[in-house]
């Protein structure tokens, strides 16, 4: 550090001072001046030195303060700046929504201008379109026209002719089926004639006995034993009468069970199906529907079929459906009404009613019954077995087991056989329905 010149020049002005002030200029006076110059030094250096500290302080001071007065000049600046700059941002903003909603607005009158534009385009194409769409359709549809009246003129053309053909070929089929139907019937006459007159040579249409024959072979018929577990008697006698309701399958039946189920005759028992009878059967009825039958469907079905064997009174009247009553000397049957009551241990029939025997079982009648059944009687042929051989009027047996018992001779188609009142019958199917139904709905049990 350099002292200033004035400090010095005092300095050296009070050592020579002193010097003469003494006299003697001498060594020593020099060196005291020296000192006391040294020591003024020191001193006024020292003094220097505490004012230029503490005007560093100062300064720092003066710096601190100054920092600090930037500092918050500078936080009002930066604070006046980010107001000024959220006023300017918002300011900014607003005028950029202003501008959005402006481009918006022209941006919507753009696009509407352009839809409007694009839709007249879009129709003066479609108008274009349809018409073009209609004169191709006319043009089409005079095409398709002329086509059509050419087809149809055509079709017209080969119909005519074709009918024409057809005409001629049913004429010409027609002749061939008439020649070929006369002598299919030649023949069918010739083998049914001759096949009918041999079946029928091994039977009787009628039997004429006298009454001392009669009651003979009535005494043997009474004697005759049916066949084991064929036996009625015996059948009804341990058979519960519950079983003639309950739904027994032949599967599951035994031998007595089944030739006593209300709805299973034996001669229908080993039929396909079983146990229907053979018109119901052509009529498609099943076993589960003929087995489901109640005693009214039964009714009707028995009155259907009676209806073609019972002749109207003439003198009765026609609304009420009278029938003629049977009197006894009408009747033709072997065992009387009164020998199948003492055969089954029976009450006496009834008044207007009469007994008979169906297949083993007895039956209850009514005289349109009765009557029905003597027709089916004088109807059938009757079989005529060997001397020694006695149908049992209790036996029920099947078709098979009475051909095979009694040794008849196998049946055609069509017919049945039928022990009525103790006599084979030989019927045919729609009297053995009749004769079936008659058993099954007035069963005397």
């Amino acid at each position: 550090m350099k002292y200033p010149l004035t400090a010095i020049t005092l300095i050296a002005a009070g050592a020579a001072t002193g010097a003469l002030a003494t006299g003697s200029p001498t060594a020593t006076s020099v060196e005291a001046l020296t000192t006391g110059f040294e020591s003024a030094q020191v001193i006024r250096v020292k003094d220097e030195i505490k004012e230029v500290e503490k005007a560093a302080k100062d300064a720092e001071k003066a710096a601190e303060k100054a920092a600090k007065q930037a500092d918050k000049a500078s936080d009002k600046a930066a604070d006046k700046a980010e107001k000024r700059a959220d006023k300017a941002a918002d300011k900014a903003e607003k005028q950029a929504d202003k501008s959005m909603d402006k481009a918006e607005k022209e941006l919507d009158k753009a696009a509407d201008k352009a839809e409007d534009r694009a839709e007249k385009a879009a129709e003066k194409s479609a108008d274009k379109a349809e018409k073009r769409a209609e004169k191709l359709d006319d043009k089409v549809e005079k095409a398709t026209e002329k086509a059509a009246k050419h087809a149809e003129k055509r079709a017209e053309q080969e119909a005519k002719a074709a009918e024409k053909a057809e005409k001629s070929l049913d004429k010409d089929l027609k002749k061939v089926e008439k020649e070929l139907e006369k002598d299919l019937e030649k023949a069918l006459k010739e083998t049914d004639d001759a096949a009918r007159e041999r079946h029928m040579a091994m039977f009787k249409a009628d039997i004429e006995r006298s009454t001392e024959e009669r009651e003979k072979l009535v005494q043997a018929l009474m004697d005759a034993k049916a066949p084991q577990d064929r036996n009625m008697v015996e059948v009804i006698e341990r058979t519960s009468l519950q079983l003639m309701t309950e739904p027994v399958t032949i599967e599951n039946a035994d031998v007595a069970e089944i030739i006593t189920y209300r709805n299973c005759p034996p001669g229908l028992m080993n039929k396909t199906p079983a146990c229907v009878p053979p018109g119901l059967a052509k009529q498609g009825v099943t076993y589960e529907e003929w087995v489901s039958y109640d005693i009214d469907r039964l009714e009707d079905l028995l009155e259907e079929r009676r209806t073609a064997f019972v002749a109207v009174d003439s003198d009765a009247s026609a609304s009420t459906g009278d029938v003629a009553v049977a009197t006894d000397a009408e009747i033709d049957l072997l065992l009387s009404s009164d020998r199948i009551a003492t055969i089954y241990d029976l009450d006496p029939a009834p008044e207007g009613q009469k007994y008979a025997l169906i297949d083993g079982l007895p039956v209850l009648l009514t005289d349109a019954d009765y009557l029905a059944l003597i027709e089916v009687n004088e109807l059938a042929h009757t079989v005529e077995l060997k001397d020694t051989t006695y149908v049992s009027p209790a036996s029920a047996l099947t078709q098979a087991e009475l051909v095979q018992t009694y040794a008849l001779p196998e049946l055609a188609d069509g017919y049945n056989y039928a022990v009525v009142n103790g006599e084979v019958l030989m019927v045919e199917d729609s009297a053995y329905e009749m004769l079936q139904l008659l058993r099954i709905a007035r069963a005397a049990l």
